[in-house]
């Protein structure tokens, strides 16, 4: 067992380069760690599979693993919970049908899902709406104060020992058939009555070739809501980092998605699964900065 957060990411790359390992299991936030160390090329030789899990894949993302992953080296995308069956895709490189993320994939075998409104209507191919899976593989319930309780799931009255299960996640039907995880409901932002994805602001930072990594958060504390950018930059970046991703940012966002500050610091906080940490994020973005490290 390896505890990155104790160990490092150069302690993981140095078990994959010493290893027998064929097999690389990480959320998308740990991969965008490990590709940007020169030693990553030589871990990830030996590798044959890169399976994502727990967040929504971007083709920045695969991209990054393609340039250092043999060439016959899978990557695939999974979907799914502890309560549930979910999708499973491949990645291909030519894939080109969201400009953004790629594909989650298919649904498993014995698994329905439904993309509704807000409103509970349900969506049409193209738009975006909550995810709800049914499977009769679904989990019971969740359990609560030591008992088993409905929360999220709930029993289908029209298929005998299938549950529905309300994800929580913004997803999209594609025409072809494939269903595309946009992200989390509760990250869907909504800013001046124009709802957006903060993924495509995160990418257009994580293009900029001072920036090694980027994410969005939204401080709804304030009145109006605002945007804040937390950046870790690259070992050579440019002194006046900040005044030039607004610059940057000027020319590719419309004014509703550009952040309101943009904060640098040394490392993007993970949970222990390897997601983003974004409480703490909010923490670092909202706290008291040096002059200089925020615009």
């Amino acid at each position: 067992m390896l505890d990155i957060r104790q160990s490092g990411p150069r302690r993981l790359l140095e078990v994959l380069t010493t290893k027998p390992v064929s097999i690389l299991r990480a959320a998308p936030s740990t991969l965008r760690v490990l590709t940007q160390f020169p030693e990553a090329e030589a871990a990830f030789k030996g590798l044959r599979v890169v399976q994502t899990c727990g967040e929504p894949m971007t083709r920045a993302d695969a991209a990054a693993v393609r340039g250092i992953a043999p060439a016959n080296c899978f990557i695939r995308t999974t979907y799914g919970s502890t309560e549930c069956n979910g999708l499973s895709w491949f990645v291909s490189a030519q894939d080109t049908r969201d400009p953004i993320h790629v594909p989650a994939g298919f649904l498993m075998p014995d698994t329905e899902a439904a993309i509704v409104d807000d409103f509970g209507r349900l969506c049409g191919p193209g738009e975006a709406g909550e995810l709800l899976i049914r499977s009769r593989y679904n989990a019971l319930g969740e359990w609560e104060r030591g008992r088993v309780s409905p929360g999220r799931l709930t029993p289908d009255a029209s298929h005998s020992g299938a549950g529905i299960y309300r994800t929580g996640d913004i997803a999209r039907l594609h025409p072809h058939g494939v269903l595309f995880v946009i992200g989390r409901k509760d990250r869907m932002l909504k800013i001046n009555g124009q709802r957006f994805d903060p993924s495509e602001i995160e990418e257009a930072l994580r293009k900029q070739p001072d920036v090694y990594r980027a994410e969005v958060v939204v401080d709804d504390r304030a009145e109006p809501a605002r945007l804040l950018a937390i950046v870790v930059p690259s070992p050579e970046a440019h002194p006046d980092l900040v005044p030039r991703l607004n610059k940057a940012l000027r020319a590719v966002l419309p004014n509703y998605m550009r952040p309101s500050r943009i904060v640098q610091t040394s490392a993007i906080p993970l949970l222990p699964g390897g997601k983003v940490d974004r409480t703490e994020l909010l923490r670092i973005a909202t706290s008291s900065v040096k002059p200089g490290l925020a615009g």
